[in-house]
């Protein structure tokens, strides 16, 4: 079984309970470090491991999707770095983990077994009390969120407000540098006409008082495909100075989640950057470039 084999196999092992099949990817002893989720962290055996997370998913229904695997090698160890998203649901309650592994591994005896995990928390989503292993911070758990640099901060993705708009006004500004500044507030009435709307809405993605990713979602009512909306996202924009954490992605993620939530059939967005790393970004994020062909008119 090769590397990437084995990495899905474990994921694959939690959500079907196949403990036996966690077991078989595991060293007999594994170095872990949950230390962002629920404390822990140190050395232990493989079997306790397994008895472990057996107790803490009890009833729980989950799925783990392990992504964008970066894989190196060399004479018989290997490291491989994961984007992991964690479903979990008991009842009408949920509680979702965007999280970073990183495996360790060894190759032993024909096969490859992880000797080494590491998970690193992006962001909670959800009520944590479903899940017997992890460690509840407190507060409200809708807002529990990221661990940055050894120490707790808030995370929160809400709809904007007033208060919002000059921070949203700065993030349009690195997105569209060129756009002229208004002097006559007709941007201050469309943000309003878009709060007032049902159909529209700016959200945005606050860490500790700031805003630091902003998208505009448009539900567009429509007659086909059993009168089912469809939704169109623009102005996706983090601010430079916290690219690169899974701002972008979380926001993105929860505001998809709002447009299946209000019924859409389907979701699209446009982007004119030719950069690699933006096209791989929305990949990541669940769109497909093979779909459909997306044309655009200007007016003159």
């Amino acid at each position: 079984m090769d590397i990437a084999s084995t990495i899905a196999r474990f994921a694959n092992s939690f959500d079907e309970k196949d403990w036996a099949a966690m077991a078989s990817t595991l060293a007999d002893r594994i170095t872990v470090d949950y230390s962002d989720f629920r404390g822990t962290k140190g050395v232990i055996a493989r079997d306790e491991y397994v008895s472990q997370r057996e107790t803490a998913l009890s009833g729980l229904k989950t799925h783990h999707l392990l992504t964008n695997l970066e894989i190196s090698e060399i004479d018989g160890a290997a490291r491989c770095r994961a984007s992991g998203l964690i479903y979990r649901t008991r009842a009408d309650k949920f509680f979702h983990s965007h999280v970073i592994y990183e495996f360790e591994l060894a190759f032993r005896g024909g096969r490859w077994e992880i000797t080494g995990i590491k998970q690193a928390v992006l962001w909670h989503e959800g009520d944590p009390s479903i899940h017997a292993g992890a460690k509840n911070p407190g507060g409200n758990p809708e807002r529990w969120a990221l661990t940055s640099v050894g120490r707790r901060t808030i995370m929160t993705i809400r709809e904007a407000v007033d208060a919002d708009f000059a921070g949203i006004l700065g993030l349009y500004a690195q997105l569209h540098p060129d756009d002229p500044t208004l002097n006559d507030a007709r941007d201050v009435e469309v943000f309003q006409t878009i709060q007032a709307s049902p159909w529209l809405a700016i959200f945005v993605l606050e860490r500790d008082g700031r805003i630091c990713s902003t998208c505009y979602l448009n539900v567009i009512p429509n007659i086909t495909r059993a009168a089912r909306p469809y939704a169109i996202i623009e102005n996706v924009v983090t601010d430079q100075a916290y690219r690169g954490r899974g701002f972008g992605r979380a926001l993105i993620q929860k505001v998809l989640a709002i447009a299946w939530e209000r019924g859409c059939y389907k979701a699209m967005l446009q982007t004119g950057s030719k950069q690699a790393s933006t096209h791989a970004f929305y990949r990541a994020c669940g769109f497909s470039a093979d779909d459909k062909v997306g044309y655009v008119a200007r007016p003159g």
